[in-house]
């Protein structure tokens, strides 16, 4: 996922890209910050059901009293950073669909680019007038600046209400708690909600294994190489990867570290916890296969020269027998190979158990000076109940609470495979979180390190002990 400014790789994919190509083009930041009516939003919103579907909670909660009470007028703000007309829609549509269950309330939506909202969003927050309701980013960066300076409101008294406290496996809210200092990450209350999630893994071109005679998509690393050195002999390009951006083979590295470590392992250091460390002979071995495959040849001659997005679209029109990323390239992928893509969670660790690179998707909080945070709360359920796993499976999210029967939209085999990979590496407690959220200056640093370390300039003990660097300077920070 692209990274602008300080932040991460992750976020951009998570947030943007993955939004923009899940319905058929690719977002970009940038755009003139908009603010969207509710009236004037599209009704196609797959929240834009009936009154009671669109107010049905997580679970079904003790009856509390109205949380927008009239008669008087209720006016909530909602900023976000969503970039494509999709995403930008989905939530207008949501707010819509809860004005009209409360005639009372009107949810002013206004769509800013990434760039600037990273920037302005710590002093806003804080500001005399901010926005009610709040798109975050996870890590160390913005979410840990707003715990810090009691910009937003623990959530949990809400989890308990609306049942949030049971939408997710234990252990994945992780990522959205911090201690009410923010200086801690990972542990303490619950300061956002998540409607859906997302993890990376293995597209493959069916056609193209059918002609190497290849009968299924791997599922071990032996298999997984056996299959990548059939393709360089047979002269196909075994993986495609644009790395001109730089962060795209973060993605891939990701994946490979998964079979020499846990996840938990991982995360641990992400979230800064004391006496972990990149630097270690497990992360080494991860290093070096990377190294190696660069040298035999599996991402090809050029992947540098290649952008993030001329890979996926190359990708899509049949360049290449394998691509290593997130599921939020499902639809653009699809729309091209059509029947001829399938998508499948990189080989499992050597414990048996999946890891893959992933997060839940933006945080959304409620601001501390908020007049109104029960209605707030009550939209943001809207957001994360049942109903909306058709809106989020329509842009790439896998809905955490995924209703019985599933929505149409999950008919379609490549977002089936997408649920089915997700919820794979969920049991498994796999989700491995982006490295770049471990300080704010790991994606430049990663990212350069890890150019150098495929290009042979960074052996893998190089590469480890920089990274570690990056991180054990920020830590010394807080």
């Amino acid at each position: 996922m692209s990274m602008i400014g300080s932040r991460s790789s992750s976020a951009r994919l998570g947030a943007l890209i993955l939004l923009a190509s899940l319905v058929g083009a690719c977002g970009t930041p940038g755009a003139a910050p908009q603010t969207v009516s509710p009236t004037s939003a599209s009704p196609t919103s797959a929240l834009a059901t009936t009154q009671a579907e669109s107010q049905a909670p997580v679970s079904s909660p003790t009856a509390v009293p109205d949380p927008c009470p009239g008669p008087g007028q209720i006016t909530l703000s909602f900023w976000h950073f969503e970039s494509s007309p999709g995403a930008i829609a989905f939530l207008a549509d949501s707010a819509t669909a809860f004005d009209k269950l409360h005639p009372n309330v009107t949810i002013n939506v206004t769509t800013k680019d990434f760039n600037s909202y990273l920037q302005v969003m710590p002093l806003d927050a804080s500001g005399p007038n901010p926005p009610d309701i709040i798109y975050g980013n996870q890590g160390w960066g913005l979410d840990d600046g707003l715990v810090k300076e009691g910009a937003i409101i623990p959530l949990d008294k809400y989890a308990a209400q609306y049942g949030w406290d049971k939408l997710y496996t234990p252990g994945v809210e992780a990522q959205l708690m911090y201690s009410a200092d923010g200086k801690e990450w990972g542990q303490g209350n619950l300061y956002g909600i998540v409607g859906g999630g997302q993890n990376a893994g293995i597209f493959y071109n069916k056609a193209k294994l059918a002609a190497l005679g290849i009968a299924d998509p791997p599922t071990t690393i032996d298999e997984l190489t056996a299959d990548l050195d059939k393709a360089v002999a047979a002269g196909e390009l075994p993986i495609m990867l644009g790395e001109s951006d730089k962060y795209p083979a973060m993605h891939v590295y990701a994946e490979i570290q998964g079979l020499f470590m846990t996840a938990s392992s991982i995360n641990d250091w992400v979230y800064g916890k004391a006496g972990t460390s990149f630097d270690t002979p497990e992360q080494q071995q991860a290093a070096q296969m990377l190294q190696t495959w660069a040298q035999k040849g599996y991402f090809g001659k050029d992947f540098n020269s290649i952008s993030y997005d001329d890979a996926w679209a190359r990708f899509a029109k049949g360049e290449g027998v394998f691509l290593i990323g997130g599921d939020w390239l499902a639809s653009g992928i699809e729309a091209g190979l059509k029947t001829d893509v399938g998508f499948a969670l990189f080989p499992a660790g050597l414990n048996g158990k999946y890891a893959a690179q992933g997060s839940l998707g933006q945080p959304i909080h409620i601001s501390s000076k908020s007049k109104y945070p029960d209605c707030a709360a009550a939209f943001l359920n809207t957001l994360v109940g049942r109903d909306a796993a058709s809106g989020l499976l329509s842009l790439g999210q896998v809905p955490m609470n995924l209703p019985s029967p599933l929505p149409s939209a999950a008919s379609d085999p490549m977002i089936q495979q997408e649920i089915d990979a997700f919820q794979k590496v969920i049991g498994d407690n796999g989700l491995v979180l982006y490295e770049d959220f471990s300080s704010p200056t790991m994606l430049d640093t990663f990212s350069t390190a890890i150019q150098e370390l495929m290009s042979a300039k960074l052996t893998p003990a190089q590469f480890t002990q920089t990274v570690q660097a990056d991180w054990t300077k920020f830590q010394a920070s807080r």
